[in-house]
């Protein structure tokens, strides 16, 4: 007999998109549980310097506020009756990550706070305040690491010295600078559908397709804007530092 990890391995997989570009991979299951990414091809080696550079570690904290259909209390009220929603995953420096599950008969109203959440942001400006405080904090917060860390992050240093792997460092005078135009370009840009892959497991391309199309043709259009001249558009590829990231 076959063990569920192998059972799960050969279960056919489908590959779609919509109209709008936006990339979607579904893989079927016998579970009553859907298991959802937004996957989008961002993280801070794609802030620009003196533009957004913090845009990405303060819309971690601004995520699950108000939106253009959602109040944040309307959006805490579904984390704990209908679903799990993670917080924006800024770890990778190359990828921004937001994953949700929930049962599979809530598939629908979960995809549709979460693109409300993701394309149709409302920075409001008590909310945008109280993301900053929590924003800034969270880049004050440094790596205490004794003689043996130190010597565990040069070790990784040397194995991963062109990767774009380690913890990231916000300089915190750039989120304090940051406002809710800065944002809104920022999400326009980084969150384009072109520029998104949603992974969705326990689920086909049958299910999904029809209720992405109906959820994105009520949106407002996305398209990214010009965007002023900046020095750095990408981050050369580094590793910079923060092993535990990498044991993990």
């Amino acid at each position: 007999m076959r063990s569920p990890q192998a059972r799960m391995l050969q279960m056919p997989s489908g590959v779609g998109s919509l109209p709008n570009g936006l990339q979607l991979l579904t893989v079927p299951g016998e579970s009553s549980t859907c298991a959802i990414g937004f996957f989008a091809k961002g993280g801070c080696r794609f802030e620009q310097a003196g533009v957004d550079r913090g845009a990405s570690l303060l819309l971690k904290h601004m995520l699950h506020q108000s939106n253009g259909k959602y109040t944040a209390t309307e959006v805490s009220t579904f984390k704990q009756d209908f679903g799990r929603l993670h917080d924006l995953d800024i770890e990778s420096r190359d990828v921004l990550c937001h994953m949700a599950e929930c049962p599979r008969w809530n598939l629908e109203p979960c995809l549709d706070v979460m693109t409300s959440m993701i394309f149709q942001p409302d920075f409001r400006p008590e909310e945008l305040e109280r993301g900053k405080s929590e924003a800034k904090v969270a880049a004050c917060l440094t790596l205490e690491m004794d003689e043996q860390a130190q010597m565990m992050d040069m070790v990784v240093e040397t194995a991963f010295g062109g990767k774009t792997i380690g913890q990231t460092q916000w300089p915190v005078e750039c989120i304090a600078s940051l406002t809710s135009d800065d944002l809104n370009t920022y999400v326009r840009r980084v969150w384009s559908p072109d520029r998104v892959c949603l992974v969705i497991s326990g689920a086909t391309q049958e299910e999904v397709l029809p209720i992405l199309q109906t959820l994105f043709d009520r949106l407002p259009p996305l398209q990214p804007p010009a965007l002023p001249p900046a020095p750095v558009l990408e981050e050369p590829a580094k590793y910079v530092g923060g092993w535990e990231y990498v044991s993990d």
